[in-house]
C-alpha cells in the first residue's frame, strides 16, 4: 500500500509497531486510543485486507463478535468525521448467528469501497443480506512478489514435505488423523525426502502453532520413520516463499502460506478449514481437504 500511494503519508495500525515500520510510513498500536487518534488525523481509512468479516474463535482470549464490532465502529466513526472508508482484499470467515450477520452487512454496507479477495468471501455476505453486486479481486498480498515467470524444470529431485500449521484449524483433536494421513503419503512418494512442521504464530492465551506442531512432531516419528524437525516461523510472506522452492509440496493450513507456495511455484494442498483457504485451492486449481 505504501508503494501503491508514493504522494501520502501512510499510518499503520498494528499489534506489534515495531514489525511493520517503514520510513515512508508511520506505524502505531492498534489500541482504541491510538486508531481513533489516527483517524481524526487521517484523509481516508483503508482495511488492508485480512479476514474482517468473521467471528472469533476461543482461542483469541476475545468476545466472539469483536472484531466485526470495532470494523464498524471504526468505519462509522471515519464516515462520520467524514473521511471515505475502503476495504479491499477482505474476506469473510463464518457468521453463525443473527448478530455477526447484522455486524458484517452493516460494515460491507456502509463502506465507500468493497473489494473481495475471493467468491467465497461474496456468498457469505450475499447470505448475510450485503447488497450485490460485489467486486472480487485478490489478497493484497500477491503484490510482494514479483510478475510471474515461467518456472525452470529444474526444481529439485527430492525435497522435504512442509506443513503449515494453524491452531484455528481443529487442534490437536486432528493430529492423529493428520499424521497417519502423512505418514501413508511419505509411504508412497519417493521424492519426498523429510518433513518441516511450520508453525506460523507462536504465543496468544492458549494452544499456540508451536504446541500444536510438536505435538505432530510426536506422532509423526511413531507414524513415519522418517526426519521430522519444526522450524521457526517464517519473517514474512516472502521469506516463506523462498524457503519453499526447496519443497516438494505444501500442506497449508494458512491462507498465507498457500499464497507464498504459489509465488514459488510449488504444488500445495490446502487444509479448508476456513473458506477462503478452499477459495484460493480452487482459483488456482490446487487440491483441498
Amino acid at each position: 500500500f505504501i508503494d501503491a500511494l508514493p504522494d501520502w503519508t501512510t499510518i499503520v495500525s498494528a499489534a506489534n509497531p515495531a514489525a511493520v515500520a517503514d520510513r515512508r510510513g508511520r506505524s502505531i498500536p492498534s489500541t482504541a486510543p491510538d486508531t481513533l487518534s489516527a483517524v481524526l488525523a487521517a484523509d481516508a481509512v483503508i482495511f488492508a485486507g485480512g479476514t474482517v468479516f468473521k467471528t472469533l474463535a476461543p482461542s483469541t482470549g476475545r468476545h466472539p463478535h469483536a472484531l466485526l464490532a470495532r470494523g464498524l465502529a471504526l468505519a462509522r466513526g471515519a464516515r462520520l468525521l467524514g473521511r471515505p472508508v475502503v476495504l479491499v482484499g477482505v474476506g469473510a470467515g463464518q457468521l453463525p448467528d443473527r448478530r455477526s450477520r447484522l455486524l458484517a452487512r452493516a460494515l460491507a454496507t456502509g463502506a465507500d469501497m468493497l473489494v473481495l479477495r475471493d467468491a467465497a468471501s461474496a456468498q457469505i455476505l450475499s447470505d448475510a443480506g450485503a447488497p450485490q453486486p460485489m467486486r472480487i479481486g485478490a489478497d493484497a498480498a500477491w503484490t510482494l512478489f514479483a510478475p510471474p515467470v515461467r518456472h525452470s524444470p529444474d526444481r529439485p529431485d527430492r525435497g522435504p514435505l512442509v506443513v503449515t500449521l494453524s491452531r484455528h484449524a481443529g487442534g490437536a483433536q486432528h493430529v492423529p488423523t493428520l499424521a497417519a494421513g502423512i505418514a501413508e503419503l511419505l509411504a508412497v512418494r519417493a521424492d519426498v525426502d523429510g518433513v518441516v512442521l511450520e508453525p506460523w504464530q507462536v504465543g496468544g492465551p492458549e494452544r499456540d502453532d508451536l504446541e500444536l506442531a510438536r505435538e505432530l512432531q510426536r506422532a509423526l516419528q511413531v507414524a513415519a520413520r522418517m526426519d521430522v524437525r519444526i522450524v521457526p516461523p517464517p519473517e514474512s510472506v516472502r521469506t516463506a516463499s523462498q524457503s519453499y522452492r526447496q519443497a516438494r509440496v505444501v500442506l497449508g493450513q494458512r491462507f498465507h502460506s498457500l499464497v507464498a507456495a504459489a509465488a514459488a511455484g510449488t504444488p500445495f494442498v490446502a487444509f479448508a478449514h476456513e473458506a477462503k483457504c478452499e477459495a484460493l485451492a480452487a482459483r488456482l486449481g490446487q487440491p483441498s481437504l
